[in-house]
């Protein structure tokens, strides 16, 4: 009976070993397999880091360029407006050149009205010239006529005294 029963207490704890080993077998893959979705755990947080520093960077660039783009679109919109006002002063300066094309002209009519004035001014001062001249030689003549005339009245009068 001791027998029996230390070969059943044999066979129990050699069977109690062999399972001790299989748990303790397990337990080594189940920590190896801990290990190894640790190390996964811990190269995955490694990876979500760098995206997630990356993913800032990107944002940051973003930000960056969203700036330079309103920068663009306020310079864009400045040139614009200054191109606006530059065609407004050419329309401007258009409209002056006109005025002063139309005063130009009706400058110009004047001016030819006053040399035509001034061509017949001229004519007429050489009318009234030859007309001065003429009328200076008549009344010379005339003069001339009356001394003489004089001249003879006397010389007659000295005559009629002296008979």
């Amino acid at each position: 009976w001791f027998r029996g029963v230390r070969d059943f207490l044999g066979g129990t704890e050699s069977s109690l070993e062999a399972q001790l080993q299989e748990r303790e077998a397990r337990m080594e893959e189940a920590a190896l397999a801990i290990q190894a979705q640790v190390e996964a755990a811990g190269k995955l947080q490694e990876r979500l880091v760098a995206e997630t520093k990356a993913q800032k960077q990107l944002q940051e660039r973003l930000r960056n360029e969203q700036e330079k783009f309103r920068k663009e679109q306020a310079e864009l919109k400045r040139q614009q407006e200054a191109s606006n006002e530059l065609e407004m002063s050419l329309k401007i300066e258009k409209a002056q050149v006109q005025i002063a094309k139309r005063e130009v002209s009706a400058l110009q009519e004047q001016v030819e009205a006053v040399e035509a004035a001034v061509m017949q001014i001229s004519e007429l001062q050489s009318s009234v010239k030859g007309r001065a001249t003429a009328r200076e030689s008549h009344y010379e003549g005339l003069q001339d006529q009356v001394i003489m005339e004089g001249t003879a009245r006397r010389l007659k009068e000295g005559q009629y005294a002296q008979a």
